[in-house]
């Protein structure tokens, strides 16, 4: 227990510490931009991320799941698995990235709405092969519980991105446009692959040129069985979490876009503690095997979850002077949406812990069929909402997609324990 929480003070350091620099990225860029500009960059961001889903299928988890055991058999296996999945994402990547060049227009011009801003955008969504890298690296740090180096993987990016926006405003006092912001996030996805590429080969000393898939179907047979229903649940997930920016740029205005962006950049530290906490529980996880592990595991999380609860009240508290501080009069509509956005949060909090143990038993297939559901409420609640209520009816309707479906996640998980392990009461 000792450990782990050192483990999660350390996690949490450096997720909070990362969050807090794209924090200060998007307020600087709300404060120096103009609302058009400032949505457009987040519509534009919000779909570089839906991209970023379908490079990883399911890869990442399913290494952290395959590479726990393989550390406790043999270490070579490690290795091994660690060149023929970063091969698999460097594939996808430039695969997906030839799709987006292919259907550049109607991308660009029907759905992102960004007419002649082509090159510059094509030449941001590259940044796809970049950001892989680094989360495959991050995630491969994580599966060693070098939890230091991982926070240093994610660190770099976000620092390199906010030094050069500083520079740019602050000193050379150039205006902000949209092509500004494109390159600055290109350029920082670039310079942290290069860094955190050689600081992995420097720690485990392998050549990816020497890993060949054919000659290790098994393991790309296991990984890509496993990140099957992964894929899908990403997916999900994502589309879960986009759908609503996308839905304003259709239902509402640019304004709306601003005023709801605005609201989820405030609550950067949410996805920290969700991030935080899945960083360490997931290897605890897919450890459990006996019932005394697993009721060690339920303290662990019933305890980490109270932690976190304190601070998101007291923040909740204070919501108001937190956006005229950081924000500005102009995001004043922000308010309930950040508001809305901690509640949808803390119902979720009593379940990410636990949802763990799922995709642990390999019955991810359940998740995903609970996510679609929550997909199609969002998107119901999103077309009933949005137009009378613009950002605060976003908010609203993921909350609403939540308060239905987090009780079948918990319920699904229970179900599992009492098969898997004999639980009789959990």
């Amino acid at each position: 227990m000792k450990k782990k929480l050192i483990d999660l003070i350390i996690v949490l350091f450096f997720n909070v510490f990362t969050g807090f620099l794209t924090f200060l990225f998007f307020t600087i860029l709300a404060k120096k931009a103009n609302l058009e500009v400032f949505g457009n960059f987040n519509t534009i961001n919000e779909f570089l991320l839906l991209l970023m889903t379908f490079t990883d299928l399911g890869l990442n988890i399913s290494f952290i799941r395959f590479n726990t055991k393989f550390l406790e058999e043999d270490k070579k296996k490690s290795i091994v698995l660690m060149g023929l999945v970063i091969k698999i994402k460097i594939f996808i990547s430039l695969v997906l990235l030839i799709l987006v060049f292919l259907g550049n227009n109607l991308i660009i011009n029907k759905f992102l709405k960004v007419n002649n801003q082509s090159v510059i955008v094509l030449a941001f969504f590259t940044s796809i092969i970049y950001m892989s890298i680094i989360s495959f690296i991050s995630a491969t740090y994580q599966s060693y519980e070098k939890f230091i180096k991982m926070g240093i993987v994610n660190l770099i990016a976000p620092c390199i991105k906010l030094v050069l926006l500083l520079f740019l405003t602050m000193y050379l006092k150039i205006e902000i446009n949209l092509k500004m912001m494109l390159l600055l996030f290109l350029i920082s996805s670039v310079i942290g692959s290069f860094f955190s590429w050689n600081l992995l080969k420097r720690d485990f000393k392998f050549n990816i040129l020497e890993v060949k898939i054919l000659e290790n179907k098994e393991y790309f047979k296991n990984i890509i069985n496993f990140g099957k229903w992964l894929t899908l649940l990403n997916i999900l997930t994502v589309l879960i979490g986009k759908t609503d920016v996308f839905m304003l740029r259709e239902l509402s205005n640019i304004d709306e876009i601003a005023y709801y962006s605005a609201g989820q950049k405030l609550a950067f530290f949410l996805p920290v503690l969700t991030n935080g906490l899945t960083t360490i529980l997931l290897p605890k996880a897919s450890k459990i095997k006996r019932k005394n592990e697993l009721k060690e595991y339920i303290k662990l999380c019933l305890g980490l979850i109270i932690l976190v609860l304190v601070p998101i009240g007291v923040i909740m508290l204070v919501s108001k002077d937190l956006i005229l501080l950081f924000l500005g009069v102009k995001y004043l509509n922000s308010i309930i949406v950040f508001k809305i956005i901690i509640s949808t949060f803390i119902i979720e909090l009593f379940c990410i812990p636990f949802s763990l143990l799922i995709y642990v038993y390999e019955k991810t297939k359940y998740v995903v069929l609970i996510q679609l559901l929550t997909l199609i409420i969002n998107i119901y609640m999103n077309t009933r909402l949005i137009p009378f209520k613009g950002a605060e009816g976003a908010a609203l309707a993921t909350l609403s997609s939540r308060i239905i479906c987090v009780p079948l996640v918990l319920f699904v998980v229970i179900l599992l324990l009492k098969k898997e392990l004999g639980v009789e009461k959990v």
